[in-house]
């Protein structure tokens, strides 16, 4: 069974000319050699994430934002592999 984590970092969106967060998913690994890896797999935007729920569930300061860009260059700041034992993750 995949375990996985996220990390949340903060960027400015120069779409939206504003602060937006960015979650990344890492998958944790099941080697026995090195258990406190974990491997990056995607990243999502709050501004896409919210956009995706319906109306009723979208908070309120992002509910009339949508992200005119399709692949966020952001996404490309996250590690590729974590070690989960380092401060701040």
């Amino acid at each position: 069974m995949a375990y996985y984590t996220t990390i949340t970092k903060s960027f400015f969106c120069p779409y939206l000319k504003m602060n937006v967060w960015l979650t990344g998913k890492y998958q944790l690994s099941d080697s026995t050699q090195n258990p406190y890896e974990a491997k990056f797999k995607s990243a999502v935007c709050s501004i896409t994430e919210n956009s995706h729920k319906p109306i009723y569930e979208q908070t309120e300061n992002e509910k009339y934002l949508r992200c005119p860009n399709s692949s966020c260059k952001y996404s490309d700041e996250f590690d590729r592999i974590i070690d989960l034992r380092k401060q701040g993750y």
